[in-house]
């Protein structure tokens, strides 16, 4: 039975879940699991949903104590198509995941992937996902990462404990920073999120359709995303619009 004191942790963690509302409180709670939990790694991602084209065009990732090249060699191999987590995690939206129990599951044909996760050391951990949040309709989802052998049953049952309440945190919309936007693109990009066209949205704001384009090129550039259906699933996941 866990002692008086790590119980007070544990309360902690999620306490400070609730009220997360930046970055600094997300590398805070990271901070007091890693310490609470014994783990190594953690990665919190969000996307627009659980939709594949979703999943490569608008996902956004946080990591804590991971490899600096891990994200860069996932997106670069489009590992996101392979992954047996990934694959595990939206098939159970919201149960604890063990990646050792997805490997066996769906680890056929994603051989390569494992072994490159491993030598990046991330050879097991625990996930957990919300395909699509009643709040904002966006997929999220938070991974630990952990050698076994450090981890008692104590730990495990730690991380199951406080890893959904760190996920609900990704589900809410403007914790990840945000580029500042003008007003006038802010309403381009209100009006681009109601399918409006560019001689609409030029007639509404009574500019011309040149003008709309340039403000997008600008909201492009500080998004870091390559068109207007980009742009929109983007602002959604940082509370822009």
């Amino acid at each position: 039975m866990a002692s008086v004191n790590v119980l007070q942790q544990c309360i902690e963690v999620i306490d400070a879940c609730l009220h997360a509302r930046d970055e600094q409180a997300i590398e805070d709670i990271w901070r007091s699991m890693q310490a609470l939990c014994n783990i190594d790694g953690l990665i919190l991602t969000v996307a627009e949903s659980e939709r594949e084209v979703d999943l490569e065009s608008t996902i956004v990732v946080r990591s804590y104590g991971i490899h600096d090249d891990w994200h860069k060699l996932y997106v670069s191999r489009n590992y996101v198509r392979i992954d047996p987590v990934v694959k595990m995690l939206f098939e159970t939206d919201g149960n604890i995941v063990s990646w050792q129990k997805a490997y066996e599951k769906y680890g056929k044909g994603a051989e390569a992937f494992i072994a490159a996760a491993t030598e990046m050391g991330l050879h097991d951990g625990y996930s957990v996902a919300t395909a699509s949040s009643d709040f904002t309709g966006i997929a999220c989802s938070a991974s630990v990462t952990f050698e076994s052998k450090k981890l008692t049953e104590q730990h495990h049952g730690l991380v199951k404990t406080t890893l959904p309440h760190l996920n609900s945190v990704m589900a809410r919309p403007g914790f990840l920073k945000a580029p500042q936007l003008t007003d006038k693109q802010a309403e381009v990009l209100k009006w681009a999120n109601a399918d409006k066209s560019y001689r609409e949205i030029a007639a509404i704001m009574s500019i011309s359709d040149r003008t709309v384009k340039f403000h997008l090129k600008n909201i492009f550039l500080k998004l870091g995303v390559h068109n207007r259906g980009e742009a929109v699933r983007k602002c959604k996941i940082m509370g822009i619009i």
